[in-house]
């Protein structure tokens, strides 16, 4: 009894029509909130006394290479949800990660980018394993994408789910 909230918000069918009703009104406020801290971190921050404006970037790249570690965790975990209890939704919920993780992923390297070159002379910053970091984790969200998002190969989903598929053609 205790487990039945868990189980409900795992089917698609319960979870799209309660889920449908609040898509909106978060949607819209996501953008707004966007809207206003980017802007806050980009034109009303103060300039840094030794870096100068280039400072400002690092209010977009933090967030984004957070948030890219963070979808990261929580495809592991939908992942985990998957095996174990088997929910169709984690599925889902995977695929849609790895899109949004890879886009991340690209705007942290391209704002690490653009915020080491004027602050340390190249384009990788001082120490590279925040940047390999972001590599890594666009390799995983980038492989896992192309294999089971529908723009791979069209038999990757089912090879990886029936093995023996693989050799039927």
């Amino acid at each position: 009894m205790a487990w039945r909230w868990f189980h409900q918000w795992g089917s698609p069918r319960w979870f799209y029509e309660r889920a449908s009703r609040w898509q909106a009104w978060a949607g819209w406020i996501a953008v707004i909130l966007l809207a206003v801290g980017t802007v806050w971190g980009l034109a009303i921050a103060p300039v840094d006394y030794q870096q100068g404006h280039s400072y400002r970037i690092i209010y977009l790249h933090v967030p984004v290479s957070f948030l890219a570690q963070a979808l990261y965790l929580a495809m592991a975990i939908a992942a985990a949800v998957l095996l174990v209890w088997r929910m169709k939704l984690a599925d889902v919920a995977m695929q849609s990660l790895a899109i949004v993780g890879f886009a991340f992923c690209v705007l942290a390297l391209a704002s690490g980018a653009i915020w080491g070159k004027p602050t340390w002379g190249n384009l990788l910053g001082v120490g590279c394993a925040p940047d390999l970091n972001a590599d890594s984790g666009l390799s995983v969200f980038g492989h896992y994408w192309l294999a089971f998002c529908d723009v791979g190969p069209k038999y990757s989903r089912e090879s990886v789910r029936n093995p023996r598929s693989r050799w039927s053609d």
